[in-house]
């Protein structure tokens, strides 16, 4: 679902700045930066990865033995674990693999975040020894060193960094270090001090891009990125490596330790990579906002050459024709970009089932006894811990590329294009990243390969094995980029809302954190419940089928019982009301006066929108559609399926399927009320959609009530709102959904 800006852009806004003749730049630091979020998914996905390999160093190193020894020629795969005796032995097999594996993850995850550490707290007294560098004497170049501090006052240091030089070093070099605070340092070689004398401009420009590394605070990013790098590649990668291809190694572990090579090591090293080149882009944009003009950093940029030996995203520096584009216009930091989202989601997916991995062997390994398994309790904590941990993370770098094209789209009227720059490429990382991880040792098995003996089943010609998971893939890929295109749309539509009053504020910082915490708590529930509700409901369409196909009308009534049980009536309150409720609630906090100071880089135009919303219109749609709706509820009988009423927990006496019939009509007729408030109040469609279909729902409820008091007028009151509420409100917002997105997007696409 796209938006556009017609008439919120101003023209002011459009036009370049009178004093520099060119488009006033945007202010990048208003928003977390890329730095930030592609230094914690490259953390996680680290500790992914590392178990990934630890694994598989567990299973050469005696936990492929422990299994067949177990398994004594059974096969593993493919057994229903309901048979009699089956489960028994499986599950040993599986608390005996654990065991085996726990104390080798321990000792993986032990060397990775001590190897990290140690590397992090050591790396600024190597880079001392290395580079011979001593504290600059005052006393000895006074000048220098009164340039230096007054430099750190331009950048707006509160604490002064220590400055180290090595005055033999003729090479122009400079280097911000150290940890943070009064532990920072800032190298300079005597080739820099030289430059003081001989090219000032030169010297303050590369020294204020070192400072303003300090000014981002990214120092302990970069080095923590670097020393986790170094410290996965030495304590998992090469012990992985080495154990695969050992002198008892078959073809199939040099395939398996290619491809996971390939896979885990190349993804961590461009994640590490995106993080060193965005720290790079950040600290020109900030270095530049201290110069008058581009003679400094823009001359020193345009000495650079691109590397051309190495494709962009191998290298460790950004495109230097990029960084020069940003000295002019910073619109680049606030575009989505395909290879980024691409990145977030197979970084998420892979990640997901490392974690799992991780909380499955301690939880096998050390359930209280040999064939009970884990309980319940511990089989939630695997499946949701990950989703605990990932989502938030995953959600917030997604929502911080939404927020910032939002802004962007106000102010230079670009389209954001969520679904082909956003949407489609998270979901087509999330759905390959799953393959990737799980795939890829299964395709060889089934196909009679490595771990074709675990198998129950027949071996498949890879052929058909192929083209299968491709069919699976697509289909994959199509239904994610849609829920991630409703999701992303309606994270846009609240910052359409809500910049109107971050436009009026000193900082944004209080808005996009509310924005984020919202999208982090909504995104919960929702990705981590809706593939348990999708579960459930497939075991009801394969329990149905067995008796005999379940009409749609049926499969409906049962999603919306679903709906009733915990958590999944959590879930669908939270995100039911989220949706309209937190863009709604930008018209409470709606301040009078303010100024847009933060949104640009120095001086241009102040941009000032009006608030998007139509709460009174949306409303009186709603309530108009509702009483219209309640006189149906008059009029309308449904002849509904036997199975509807039962799904719907009501007996089946003709009082019940009378009352089903008008719960139905009133679910039904919340879609016109949805659809007419779109057509209302196009800005924002689908939020004015469900804010109406709720308030007609309530209204829908109050007749439903009138109904059947006169039907049965000793009713009790109490147990009939709890008959009818939910069902009404939560149905209707589902029925109402689809048609509202869709005329949402046809409404906004015609803009």
């Amino acid at each position: 679902m796209k938006s556009s800006y017609p008439d919120a852009v101003p023209a002011a806004v459009r036009a370049t700045s009178e004093d520099t003749q060119r488009p006033a730049r945007l202010n990048p630091f208003a928003f977390p930066s890329d730095t930030t979020s592609r230094f914690f998914l490259l953390i996680v996905f680290i500790v992914a990865a590392d178990v990934v390999y630890w694994n598989g160093i567990a299973d050469q190193l005696g936990g492929i033995k422990t299994l067949d020894r177990c398994l004594n020629g059974r096969p593993f795969f493919g057994l229903s674990w309901v048979e009699e005796g089956t489960a028994g032995y499986l599950m040993r097999c599986v608390q005996d693999m654990a065991a085996h594996q726990a104390p080798w993850l321990a000792l993986g995850l032990g060397l990775l975040i001590t190897g990290t550490l140690g590397v992090f707290w050591s790396h600024p007294i190597w880079l001392r020894w290395r580079l011979r560098l001593e504290i600059l004497p005052g006393s000895e170049v006074p000048d220098l060193a009164e340039a230096l501090n007054a430099l750190c006052a331009v950048a707006g240091l509160r604490e002064l960094p220590a400055f180290l030089w090595n005055p033999l070093d003729g090479s122009p070099r400079a280097l911000a270090f150290g940890r943070s605070g009064r532990r920072s340092c800032v190298a300079l070689t005597g080739g820099i001090a030289g430059l003081f004398y001989r090219r000032p401009e030169a010297f303050r420009a590369l020294m204020l891009h070192e400072l303003a590394h300090i000014r981002n605070g990214d120092i302990v990013k970069t080095y923590l990125t670097v020393a986790v790098w170094w410290t996965f590649v030495a304590t998992a990668l090469v012990p992985y490596l080495l154990v695969e291809l050992g002198p008892e190694h078959e073809w199939w572990n040099v395939l398996d330790a290619l491809f996971r090579l390939s896979v885990f090591g190349v993804i961590v090293l461009l994640s590490r990579n995106a993080v060193l080149r965005a720290r790079e882009l950040y600290a020109d944009v900030r270095a530049s906002t201290w110069e008058d003009g581009d003679h400094g950093l823009g001359a020193a940029l345009a000495t650079l050459r691109s590397e051309q030996r190495l494709p962009r995203w191998l290298s460790v520096h950004p495109d230097p024709s990029l960084r020069r584009r940003l000295l002019k216009n910073t619109d680049a930091l606030f575009r989505a970009h395909t290879w980024n989202a691409l990145g977030i989601g197979a970084a998420a997916a892979i990640t997901v089932p490392g974690l799992m991995t991780l909380l499955a062997a301690a939880g096998y390994a050390f359930a209280p006894a040999k064939n009970a398994g884990m309980n319940v309790s511990a089989a939630m904590t695997m499946l949701f811990v990950p989703f605990v941990v990932v989502v938030p993370l995953t959600t917030v770098a997604a929502v911080v590329i939404v927020w910032r094209g939002a802004l962007l789209a106000t102010v230079r009227g670009y389209r954001p294009h969520l679904m082909r720059r956003t949407a489609l490429p998270l979901a087509t990382g999330a759905v390959f990243g799953i393959p990737v991880f799980l795939g890829y040792p299964f395709l060889v098995a089934f196909s009679g390969g490595s771990g074709a003996r675990y198998m129950a089943l027949k071996p498949v010609p890879i052929g058909e094995l192929l083209l299968g998971g491709i069919a699976v893939t697509i289909l994959a890929v199509l239904g994610l980029s849609i829920t991630f295109a409703l999701y992303l749309s309606w994270v846009h539509s609240g910052a359409r809302a809500w910049l109107p009053v971050a436009l009026r504020q000193r900082t944004p910082r209080p808005v996009w954190t509310a924005g984020l915490v919202v999208a982090a708590v909504l995104a919960l529930p929702w990705f981590s419940g809706v593939p348990l509700m999708v579960a459930a409901i497939l075991d009801y369409a394969v329990e149905a089928a067995g008796r005999k196909p379940a009409s749609l009308a049926e499969l409906a009534a049962y999603i919306l019982s679903t709906t009733r049980l915990f958590p999944f009536s959590l879930l669908a309150w939270v995100s039911l009301v989220a949706v309209w409720a937190y863009p709604m609630a930008a018209a409470i906090r709606w301040p009078r006066e303010g100024a847009s100071s933060w949104v640009w880089l120095g001086p241009g135009p102040p941009v000032s929108l009006a608030l998007p919303l139509r709460v009174g219109r949306s409303l009186l749609v709603g309530i108009g559609g509702g009483v219209f709706g309640a006189t149906a509820l008059w009029f309308t009988v449904l002849d509904l399926p036997p199975g509807v009423v039962q799904q719907l927990h009501l007996p089946q006496t003709p009082f019940a399927v009378q009352l089903a019939s008008v719960m139905v009509v009133a679910i039904v007729a919340q879609v016109p009320i949805s659809i007419a408030a779109t057509l209302a109040a196009p800005s924002l469609a689908f939020v004015h959609a469900m804010f109406a279909a709720f308030a007609g729902s309530l209204v829908l409820v109050v007749a439903e009530c009138l109904r059947v008091l006169i039907w049965v007028p000793d009713a009790n009151l109490r147990i009939l709102l709890s008959a009818i509420f939910a069902p009404t409100v939560i149905g209707g917002a589902f029925a109402a959904l689809p048609g509202a997105a869709a005329m949402a997007a046809l409404l906004d696409r015609g803009r």
